[in-house]
């Protein structure tokens, strides 16, 4: 993708309705938010997110468990 292709898009835009275009200002702020985040997954965590997404096995736990197990490990 080009700055060229990014103009073009952002070009569209304008002939969107109100309504669309206030989504993607939605969207660009959300986008933007992530980048000053202070919450960062490190390699490991990267690769375990991949490994879970494939393994369909694995168990999938609630939050309250996950909240639990945290505690225990003092976390």
């Amino acid at each position: 993708m080009t700055q060229n292709d990014v103009k073009t898009a952002l070009d569209r835009v304008l002939n969107w309705p109100r309504e669309r275009q206030e989504d993607l200002l939605e969207i660009i702020a959300t986008m933007e938010g992530q980048d000053t985040s202070g919450y960062y997954l490190s390699s490991e965590q990267v690769a375990e997110v991949r490994r879970a997404l494939v393994d369909k096995t694995e168990p999938i736990i609630t939050l309250e468990e996950l909240d639990l197990r945290l505690r225990r490990r003092g976390l």
